[in-house]
């Protein structure tokens, strides 16, 4: 059987694709793992799951990082925080990103 194309979200016209690799996120400190399609590009980063767009974030609203440890797949794996301030939100929000 043919090895299935993996979708990928559409890229705007003057955007250019930089990064990308699975891995997995976390936007909650007691949430689990869920496994997504990191995607890096020139004006944003996308968390991508099968056919929708998880988590979209504009890298001019990305306002911190940070690196922090974490158990993922029975062992710790350093994983990259990424603080942004979403529209209209008072407070920063965190996701945590782990990729191979």
């Amino acid at each position: 059987m043919p090895r299935l194309a993996k979708a990928a979200p559409a890229l705007g016209p003057d955007e250019t694709l930089i990064l990308r690799d699975q891995g997995g996120y976390r936007a909650h400190p007691g949430a689990g793992w869920k496994v997504v399609e990191c995607l890096l590009t020139d004006k944003r980063l996308i968390l991508w799951q099968l056919r929708k767009i998880v988590l979209e974030v504009p890298l001019a609203s990305i306002s911190d990082l940070r690196t922090g440890t974490f158990y993922y797949v029975l062992r710790k794996r350093p994983a990259l925080g990424v603080w942004f301030h979403p529209a209209g939100a008072s407070r920063p929000r965190v996701v945590w990103i782990i990729v191979n």
